[in-house]
């Protein structure tokens, strides 16, 4: 494990002095150089407003909410899996960050999934990231009637949330622990936006520097 993210995790277990100038997030342990930076931290991320912590992921498809995404994928494998996706929750564990990196990318294009990292946080266990579905971070909470549902059909980032998600830690003990679910729900999946394998992109590069047209290139990696 990185010897830097060690020391700050002995660091805020041993007592070590915090700067006075840095304010910690009672939740997730992020330090922050304001009260009001640590609030908007704390009210966008975790919910939390005047100490007291909010259910705020929302479902794209119903008035449920919920603390997590962990909580919003089970959610919608009991409810809203009528088409077939796969909401499972995945948990694994990696001997490096490697093998995750590996493992995580092969996930990414057979879900048809891109995650992005959305915030990080080191407690006594470790670092863990929290990565959350590119698709992501619309302004829609609820979809009703048929003009939302007409909008969803334009729009390719209609909701706030997504059940896709993966939360990993980087232990102190060196092993990387994974939960995930690679399930979609609230908007459309596109294929051709997913990420390609290396050896693709440098396939498809190599076609394009031989002078080979675009459009006669595409037909060769489908």
């Amino acid at each position: 494990m990185n010897t830097n993210i060690e020391q700050q995790i002995q660091d805020g277990e041993k007592g070590s002095p915090v700067p006075a100038d840095f304010f910690p997030c009672s939740i997730c342990g992020m330090m922050y150089g304001s009260t009001y930076t640590r609030k908007r931290h704390m009210k966008n991320i975790h919910g939390d407003e005047n100490g007291e912590r909010l259910s705020t992921v929302t479902c794209p498809g119903c008035p449920d909410l919920f603390d997590s995404n962990i909580q919003l994928a089970r959610h919608c494998h009991e409810k809203h899996n009528d088409d077939g996706v796969d909401f499972t929750i995945i948990e694994k564990e990696f001997p490096t960050l490697d093998m995750f990196e590996n493992w995580k990318r092969d996930m990414e294009r057979e879900t048809f999934s891109t995650l992005i990292k959305r915030t990080t946080w080191i407690r006594g266990k470790g670092k863990t990231t929290m990565y959350l579905c590119h698709n992501a971070g619309g302004n829609g909470c609820i979809r009703e009637a048929r003009k939302e549902k007409e909008r969803h059909k334009r729009s390719k980032r209609f909701h706030k949330h997504c059940p896709c998600f993966l939360k990993m830690t980087e232990c102190v003990k060196g092993n990387i622990e994974v939960v995930a679910s690679f399930g979609h729900y609230g908007h459309d999946l596109n294929p051709v936006l997913s990420k390609l394998p290396a050896e693709d992109e440098c396939y498809i590069k190599d076609m394009l520097v031989a002078g080979i047209p675009p459009q006669k290139v595409a037909p060769r990696i489908m």
